[in-house]
């Protein structure tokens, strides 16, 4: 049996930091940025090339007239995927994924009042719910519903930590392109941010 290995983690770059930032020349920066850097890597940095083959996984993103927030959040999963950092970009899909839900539910109710609703209400408590809910009222066609539930199937089985390991980033890979293509879509414009 093999042992296993423990670990230590140092890191006091916080502490020679100055307090006034803005004061410091750029080389200042840039080497507490190089620091930071040196002492943040894992296991999961990934070299040149497959930063760049990681960005060429990613689906083309084409998003028009979706709020800020969506937007910088698509793009942080996506750098977070680029970058090796898997889990960070499944729970940032997994928190996109039920914006949109509760999102879409604000605007069924909006423009069809809360009766057709009611009967959902025991469901609406978890994500799984809340989107076959909008299924049903057929918010969603099938293959946006499929997109959404495959995010919010990856993101449980991460997050709530039932798995770990070499399919993590394959996963990540999926639950960005769901996002995307999810995004890409579905008429967000339409739906009254």
């Amino acid at each position: 049996m093999e042992k296993e290995k423990k670990w230590t983690y140092w890191n006091f770059l916080s502490e020679l930091i100055p307090e006034d930032i803005a004061a410091r020349s750029e080389e200042e920066k840039r080497y507490f940025l190089r620091e930071w850097e040196g002492l943040t890597v894992t296991k999961n940095v990934q070299p040149p090339d497959s930063v760049l083959q990681n960005i060429r996984n990613l689906p083309p993103i084409g998003l028009q007239l979706v709020p800020e927030w969506v937007m910088d959040r698509v793009k942080e999963a996506a750098d977070d995927y680029v970058r090796g950092r898997w889990l960070s970009s499944i729970a940032l899909c997994g928190v996109m994924g039920e914006f949109l839900s509760f999102h879409l539910l604000e605007n069924y109710v909006r423009d069809n009042g809360i009766g057709g609703l009611v009967r959902f209400s025991k469901r609406l408590g978890n994500q799984g719910g809340r989107l076959s809910a909008l299924k049903e009222l057929q918010v969603l066609k099938e293959d946006e519903w499929k997109a959404l539930d495959s995010i919010r199937e990856i993101r449980n089985e991460y997050v709530h930590l039932n798995r770990t390991g070499n399919k993590m980033k394959g996963d990540c890979l999926r639950s960005i392109r769901n996002l995307v293509e999810f995004l890409n879509q579905h008429k967000l414009f339409l739906l009254k941010f």
